[in-house]
C-alpha cells in the first residue's frame, strides 16, 4: 500500500474501534480505501524510462 505512516494509524485506529475482535472483518478494512488514503489501479511511481534509443521529438521536422 501506499499509505503515508500517519494514515495507516490513523487507519488501524479507526478499524479496531469498528472491528474490535480484529480477524478477516478488521482485514478487509485496512485493505479498503475509505478517504482516498490508497491508490488503486494506478501506479504510485512512474515506470522507468526504457533504456537505448532516445525518445522521439514531436513537432520537430530535421
Amino acid at each position: 500500500a501506499d499509505m503515508t505512516p500517519s494514515a495507516a494509524l490513523v487507519k488501524l485506529m479507526q478499524g479496531l474501534a469498528e472491528h474490535p475482535r480484529g480477524g478477516e472483518a478488521l482485514s478487509r478494512f485496512l485493505r479498503t480505501p475509505v478517504a482516498g488514503e490508497l491508490s488503486v489501479g494506478r501506479p504510485t511511481v512512474p515506470p522507468p524510462e526504457k533504456k537505448g534509443r532516445p525518445p522521439a521529438r514531436v513537432g520537430r521536422v530535421g
